[in-house]
């Protein structure tokens, strides 16, 4: 079991070596996170996220692998723009071509000038990269998920989307197990995907900060759900974190989600 500093490195830089080889898989965005360091590779493994105001349109830019669970529209007072969620079948082959890229001369030196750049004392090794590629390799990626809260008795839906120029929105709603009506949303954009913790949010404590009109909550099988509706919201201001954006404020917020595809997490 890694440590999670470790853990995370060893996924971020596994993300160069799997560019390497020319996946076009795409990771969590946690590593990100936890590796801002390495943002630009992260961003290249995770391929470009040209959104299109339909589904069908929004088709003819995936990549192998990628399909389209949904797509949010988001409109923050100057057009209603569309954020397009992806779910991603990682390749069978990774842990393969991973062992191929790490023997190579190039590959070493891919993640020499990766753990240069992310710096820290965490030391992934040749093997945490390997470990964590044999752990995703066929896995599903998926963006949007629902996923059980068992110990408040409810369930958490949380929808995921990035628009043409990078940005990111994300609506977590949360249901009563015995209900569709929403118990509570909160709503999260991102002005610039490369700094994800420089985020706008509304009212984490109110619980009425997001009012949302679900059009359809039906599920498709075993592991998916679908869902559609609309929502707005009042004002948002910058997360605990996001420094770069203190003193602005998004004065409200309104769209729309469609999604066929939401993940049902199992619960363990």
């Amino acid at each position: 079991m890694f440590r999670t500093r470790t853990m995370l490195l060893a996924a971020s830089l596994s993300l160069v070596l799997i560019s390497g080889c020319k996946q076009e898989a795409t990771s969590p965005a946690s590593a990100g996170d936890a590796a801002s360091g390495m943002q630009d590779a992260i961003e290249k493994a995770e391929g470009d996220a040209k959104a299109a105001g339909a589904i069908a349109a929004a088709e003819a830019a995936l990549k192998p692998g990628e399909r389209v669970q949904g797509v949010i529209q988001l409109d923050i007072g100057n057009g209603a723009a569309p954020f397009r969620s992806l779910a991603t079948k990682i390749d069978d082959d990774l842990g393969k071509k991973t062992a191929e890229r790490l023997g190579s001369g190039a590959g070493q030196k891919d993640l020499a000038d990766a753990k240069s750049k992310v710096g820290g004392s965490a030391n992934v090794s040749s093997q945490d990269i390997q470990e964590m590629a044999n752990m995703f390799a066929g896995k599903t990626v998926y963006t949007s998920q629902m996923y059980s809260l068992g110990i408040i008795n409810q369930r958490g839906v949380e929808l995921s989307g990035i628009s043409a120029d990078g940005r990111r929105v994300t609506l977590n709603i949360s249901f009563p197990m015995d209900s569709d009506t929403p118990a509570s949303t909160k709503l999260g954009y991102v002005p610039n995907g490369k700094k994800q913790m420089q985020s706008f949010e509304t009212d984490r404590k109110a619980d009425d900060a997001v009012q949302v009109a679900i059009n359809r909550f039906e599920r498709v099988d075993d592991h998916t759900m679908s869902i559609a509706g609309t929502f707005s919201s009042g004002k948002l201001m910058p997360g605990v974190l996001a420094k770069d954006l203190a003193g602005q404020e998004i004065a409200g917020a309104s769209g729309s989600f469609d999604f066929t595809e939401v993940h049902v997490r199992p619960e363990n």
